[in-house]
């Protein structure tokens, strides 16, 4: 694991890094310090016995790591899981599955975009299987509409 200077040195040598984890946080409303995300990150990269891994390329992958080693309570801890969501517009109604953000287990962010069916070779085929079954699962849930979001413009 870095140590605590290794982990300011991230923050200064890394800030392209930095900005897009932020970032990556920022779009479901999660204001993490420098620290934390770099903690979460290098706790991330640990783990797979690495000092400090590249970031992935999909921004859904990194929130998702991120979101799931920051330095949270664990009863605080913003997670994800797959909801219906309803939408109108001039043209119409339509639903959709979306990455939804809960935080002390309410729903308080959601994707920008429909939910996609992607995983990392790392984590084998069955992961596919894995995010079926919770998208599966998101149709017997309530559906959800924005205005069900109060932090969400």
């Amino acid at each position: 694991m870095l140590d605590e200077n290794e982990r300011r040195g991230i923050i200064t040598e890394h800030p392209d890094q930095m900005a897009r984890m932020k970032n990556c946080l920022k779009e479901v409303q999660v204001d993490a310090s420098d620290a934390d995300v770099v903690l979460a990150w290098a706790t991330y990269s640990d783990r797979v016995m690495a000092s400090w891994l590249l970031l992935p390329e999909n921004d859904r992958e990194l929130r998702q790591i991120l979101l799931a080693h920051l330095p949270h309570q664990p009863s605080k801890r913003p997670h994800l899981n797959y909801r219906v969501m309803e939408f109108c517009n001039h043209g119409g109604i339509w639903r959709e599955i979306r990455e939804v953000y809960y935080s002390h287990d309410r729903p308080c962010a959601y994707s920008s975009t429909g939910a996609i069916l992607s995983w990392t070779v790392e984590e084998g085929d069955q992961a596919a299987l894995e995010i079926l079954d919770r998208m599966r699962a998101a149709l017997a849930q309530p559906i959800l509409k924005p205005e069900d979001f109060s932090n969400n413009a």
